[in-house]
């Protein structure tokens, strides 16, 4: 968890929304928005992650 810059954020929503027109076949709508429920869990695990990163490093330098 040391290395939580860059492009991340962007490439996620991109690979979400790339993933997002399949659920119009039929029989998929159920399993691409559970897909796409967990990266969205995934994407706010590393949010935290990366908030919490940065409070101990603030932390560390005072």
């Amino acid at each position: 968890m040391k290395n939580l810059k860059g492009q991340w954020p962007l490439g996620v929503v991109m690979i979400m929304f790339f993933i997002l027109p399949f659920s119009t076949i039929p029989g998929l709508f159920d399993f691409i928005f559970a897909v796409l429920g967990l990266m969205a869990l995934g994407i706010a695990g590393l949010i935290i992650a990366s908030v919490v990163t940065g409070l101990k490093q603030r932390n560390n330098e005072r």
